[in-house]
């Protein structure tokens, strides 16, 4: 099982979702603790990956392997994601 952290960022990003996606965004927190999902990596030399839902939504993480720790960065729509990505790079 993986731990979960949230980035000082998180609290942003997810104080912008819709009431309406907070069960959902649960939902897909509870499966990144899970062992044997696979999600992708976001490359171009990011030490970030990415679990896509809902068609245009997106949480990104770090996996720290040593600690079996993931750390929540990002949570949005496409557009904020983009946004997100900007900063990045």
């Amino acid at each position: 099982m993986w731990e979960l952290k949230v980035a000082e960022e998180w609290e942003y990003w997810y104080s912008k979702l819709d009431g309406s996606l907070l069960r959902i965004v649960e939902k897909r927190i509870c499966r990144l603790e899970q062992e044997g999902h696979s999600y992708e990596h976001l490359g171009s030399g990011l030490q970030f990956f990415k679990d896509q839902f809902n068609g245009q939504y997106r949480i990104c993480f770090r996996e720290e392997q040593k600690s079996k720790t993931r750390i929540l960065h990002f949570v949005g729509d496409h557009k904020n994601y983009e946004h997100w990505l900007g900063m990045r790079g």
